[in-house]
């Protein structure tokens, strides 16, 4: 049972990880697939996920993110929290009435910043005052905590200790409910609550991947191009069109690198759900490039799940250009999925990708200017850029800590989620086999 209510448009996050999940357990015998998504989630999208055996329920109504990027008062969110907590609440009570008491429920809220933590935690308080001890065994709930404390919070000393103090208390009030398991996005985040709770923090597998046992072959053989023209293929740019991803320098990108390697495919991919007004000129620049190099490729629509690990698979490298101010502290599925198939990163910033690429142990340059970048694109790896210092720091910190940080990262969903089902109902299990 997904409770997302950031579901609400074809674009982002939030239906790439519905496809994902959908694609690794859809095939489960005694299994359901049930979301329960935002009011404004696009009727053609909830017929089409009812079709692949996946039922959605246009639900919440609170706009997910709302403060994400704002501060708000005390009685804004006050207000906020409430209605939200109010809405998972309704959403809890409803499966629990309406499916059978053998029947055992994982609750997954895989996208939590600290406000829908607070709401949620209110809200599971209450519903437990509500229901029975027996009906509680019946549910889990896995909580994914995708921001870092430190993200987007203010630079002056004060807004950092107010904006992590708010992301502690709300994810500690909800490890202390004994149905609740938290579960980080990466390792950073993981390490920080594990300084601060007396609880375990596991990873949350990257949710853009599936059923990673589908893909295993591109772990051990190199993939081969779609394109026989070209030598090489290269992603310029993949995702929501925001000026914080790169988007309004992509013109200046493309004239800058396509033209200087005619015999390398380049691949721009974006869709035109979200673009801000201000982004508008810059998308018409990028179709009129398209038609101009016949070497760049505009794929200019939501990729389907399938689509898009098509797109990583027959792709060699990828191109960065985050904004480092917010992507200081902030995760990045692309640097995932380069990661897991694997590809060449090329970033334009120093960002936390940095810092991820060498716990993954990818291929990861740094450059300065577009040049550097064209000349790294071309495999000139000494025009890049790097902090050496910095990048040898960060290999020494990685093999003293002996983990399995990757095969965390990129565990097949179904894995997962058996061992958090076999985990979490026990009582439950027992139960029914007692009946049999």
């Amino acid at each position: 049972m997904i409770l997302d209510p950031g579901l609400n448009e074809l674009g982002g996050h939030h239906p790439a990880t519905l496809a994902s999940i959908k694609s690794a357990v859809v095939e489960r015998e005694n299994f359901d697939i049930q979301v329960y998504c935002h009011q404004a989630c696009s009727p053609d999208f909830m017929s089409e996920q009812q079709a692949k055996q996946v039922q959605c329920f246009p639900h919440f109504k609170t706009h997910y993110y709302s403060f994400f990027y704002g501060k708000p008062s005390y009685t804004e969110l006050t207000e906020y929290t409430l209605v939200l907590a109010k809405e998972y609440q309704q959403a809890i009570l409803e499966v629990l009435e309406t499916t059978e008491d053998s029947t055992a429920i994982l609750f997954w809220c895989h996208t939590l910043n600290w406000e829908h933590a607070t709401a949620l935690a209110l809200a599971l308080t209450n519903v437990t005052r509500k229901i029975t001890p027996a009906q509680c065994e019946r549910f889990m709930v896995n909580v994914g905590l995708m921001y870092h404390p430190m993200s987007r919070a203010s630079t002056d000393e004060l807004g950092v200790l107010q904006h992590t103090m708010r992301h502690e208390l709300a994810f500690k009030r909800l490890a202390e409910l004994e149905r609740v398991r938290l579960f980080a996005a990466d390792q950073e985040i993981q390490q920080f609550y594990q300084k601060r709770f007396n609880y375990p923090v596991g990873i949350q597998p990257c949710l853009l991947l599936g059923a990673t046992a589908a893909y295993d072959d591109c772990l051990t053989e190199s993939c081969d191009i779609q394109d026989s023209e070209h030598s090489e293929q290269i992603i310029l740019f993949i995702g929501d069109a925001k000026e914080n991803k790169g988007f309004s320098e992509l013109p200046q990108l493309i004239k800058k690198i396509v033209p200087a390697s005619p015999h390398k495919k380049f691949v721009v991919q974006y869709s035109n759900t979200g673009v801000a007004s201000e982004l508008l000129a810059v998308d018409n620049d990028v179709k009129r490039l398209s038609k101009v190099y016949p070497n760049l490729e505009l794929i200019n629509r939501f990729l389907t799940h399938q689509d898009l690990m098509a797109l990583f698979k027959s792709s060699q490298t990828v191109v960065l250009n985050y904004d480092e101010t917010t992507y200081k502290y902030q995760s990045s599925g692309v640097l995932w999925l380069a990661a897991f198939f694997p590809l060449k990163v090329i970033s334009l910033s120093h960002t936390w990708m940095s810092r991820e690429a060498v716990r993954l142990g990818v291929d990861y340059r740094e450059c300065q200017t577009y040049e550097q970048c064209a000349s790294v694109v071309n495999s000139n790896p000494k025009a890049c850029l790097i902090n050496q210092q910095e990048y040898e720091g960060l290999v020494r910190e990685r093999n003293k800590v002996q983990t399995n940080y990757f095969n965390e990262m990129f565990m097949d969903v179904n894995e997962w989620l058996d061992i958090q089902l076999c985990s979490g109902f026990v009582k439950l299990i027992n139960y029914n086999i007692e009946r049999i």
